[in-house]
């Protein structure tokens, strides 16, 4: 709940960023937290993708869904995240299927990653924000 009041009151500042990116894993559909994850990506009005594991947790219909990113992904999807000055990743954990070169993985983004598992956090990709807890509850 907490967590929700933050990002309403952070929206001014989140509407000012110019390449967003909301990044999404297995965590979201191991917390069910699929409704919540649509009315964060609709309040936010960012782009979106996720992994092979956490393919279902967005609808692939959606205007705002890039399709999957990483090796085996579309273009679209891992050309955003690569360009996004700004990176949601929620319930992912930055696999190298996904990242490549840990290097060249989101040159200019702020990344903020929210996570169950605090091992998790910075454990391949440096993060720049971390919120530790079940993703349904963000």
């Amino acid at each position: 709940m907490k967590m929700r009041i933050k990002l309403k009151r952070q929206q001014k500042y989140y509407a000012q960023l110019k390449k967003p990116m909301i990044y999404t894993g297995g965590g979201v559909i191991l917390s069910k937290a699929s409704k919540e994850l649509i009315k964060l990506t609709k309040l936010l009005n960012f782009p979106i993708t996720n992994t092979l594991m956490g393919l279902g947790a967005y609808p692939s219909s959606d205007n705002q869904f890039l399709g999957m990113l990483g090796m085996h992904g579309t273009y679209e999807a891992n050309m955003a995240m690569h360009d996004c000055d700004v990176l949601l990743a929620v319930g992912a954990r930055f696999d190298d299927r996904v990242t490549g070169d840990t290097k060249q993985f989101c040159p200019k983004a702020k990344i903020i990653h929210i996570d169950i598992d605090p091992s998790s956090i910075s454990k391949i990709i440096e993060v720049d924000h971390s919120l530790i807890g079940d993703t349904k509850r963000f």
